[in-house]
């Protein structure tokens, strides 16, 4: 997960969120680093097409949420086999 944002004090952190279908699914992680990227281990979700994330800093009020759905596929898939 990779994001840019820039003019946050070098203090700040990000909460990332699961979001399916417009509701909250699950945490992703909480208080990271500020710096840009989260490695993300995808854990073992049920697959479908209406993810999105949503992402929080420590700063009242800033965050924000993708702006497209993405999929999560099962565990296993090639798409070129």
């Amino acid at each position: 997960i990779s994001w840019l944002a820039t003019g946050f004090p070098s203090n700040t952190t990000a909460s990332l969120y699961l979001r399916e279908g417009g509701g909250y699914h699950s945490t992703i992680a909480t208080n990271i680093p500020f710096i840009g990227i989260y490695n993300w281990a995808v854990p073992n979700l049920e697959p479908a097409s209406n993810f999105t994330l949503e992402f929080r800093t420590s700063l009242e009020g800033e965050g924000d949420i993708s702006d497209g759905n993405f999929t999560i596929l099962p565990a296993g898939f090639n798409p070129n086999p």
